[in-house]
């Protein structure tokens, strides 16, 4: 970078960022983080493909009045990751060191890199935040001139929105981030997730002493396109050709669900999948069947899934 960022940002914060807020402006939140920026007007959400997605990407910005772009990402912590720890991994991929700012009161750990996109080069900045169980990250492409104060003044923007208290003790459990939660007859208690695990986009693992039915949680964002049926059909057809696929209408969603026999531990087990749409991402619950009841208290579990 042409100037060190986090200089650029305190002098963006000490002017108020009075010409930025002479612009027509925009909210836009990392994801389902609860973390906000305010950018201009001029900034449109672009495309972002499956492969984006599986990446744990959930956006991306452009605007013809500036050449600074910039990516948006989110994913669940595994256990024992933290803030520091994350941001570390990731810049050594790049040979970087990652440093800590606090931004509006929310800690934030960036680094700087040379990324290479259609052939070329350019110089980013990546941010990493964090929000209760969740990573959320904004990565800008510097081009073109006052690119460093661009960035800036978006992050001079940054904000936690205040959000309703959720409970997610005794039966009723919120999937991720999401606007959808369950509610079991039988306690559940929060496994493990490794980094391999939030990787793929899993937010959640519950499991029961009491229950033949422990079950996965992903979440992640839609890419250009897609929907809850045509993720849900290219899922089944990995497990075969005669993996059917049910559409399921329950409580006002629109479930798409296919039974499978998949593989843990050496051992194999029937799973049901159940997929459906939470805003602009999917919601996936993975239901791992041990036992011949194991079907009915699927079916009763799914069945309080509502969104709220």
């Amino acid at each position: 970078m042409k100037k060190a960022l986090a200089i650029v940002i305190a002098l963006v914060l000490a002017l108020c960022m009075t010409s930025a807020m002479a612009e027509e402006m925009q909210e836009i939140e990392l994801g389902t983080s609860g973390i906000v920026f305010t950018i201009p007007a001029g900034y449109v959400a672009g495309e972002i493909t499956a492969e984006d997605t599986d990446e744990n990407q959930v956006g991306y910005y452009k605007s013809e009045a500036s050449l600074v772009d910039f990516d948006l990402y989110q994913w669940a912590k595994a256990d024992g990751e933290t803030l520091e720890s994350a941001a570390a991994a990731e810049a050594a991929e790049y040979e970087a060191t990652a440093e800590m700012t606090e931004i509006n009161g929310v800690t934030m750990w960036f680094y700087d890199a040379t990324e290479e996109f259609d052939g070329t080069e350019y110089a980013t900045a990546t941010f990493m935040m964090e929000n209760g169980d969740v990573f959320a990250e904004i990565v800008f492409w510097l081009d073109g001139d006052n690119a460093e104060e661009t960035a800036a003044a978006i992050l001079a923007t940054v904000a936690v929105k205040e959000t309703a208290e959720i409970s997610e003790g005794g039966n009723e459990i919120v999937l991720g981030t999401s606007n959808l939660k369950i509610t079991t007859s039988i306690a559940y208690e929060k496994g493990e997730l490794t980094a391999e695990d939030t990787d793929e986009g899993q937010v959640g693992y519950y499991k029961s002493a009491d229950s033949l039915v422990d079950f996965d949680v992903y979440q992640w964002a839609k890419a250009e396109g897609e929907t809850a049926e045509s993720v849900a059909m290219a899922e089944a057809a990995e497990y075969g050709e005669n993996v059917d696929v049910a559409e399921i209408i329950n409580n006002g969603l629109v479930i798409y669900g296919y039974y499978a026999t998949e593989e843990f531990d050496g051992e194999e087990y029937e799973t049901f999948t159940a997929i459906t749409e939470a805003g602009n991402d999917f919601v996936e619950i993975v239901f791992w069947l041990d036992g011949e009841e194991a079907a009915l208290i699927m079916t009763d579990i799914l069945s309080t899934l509502i969104a709220f």
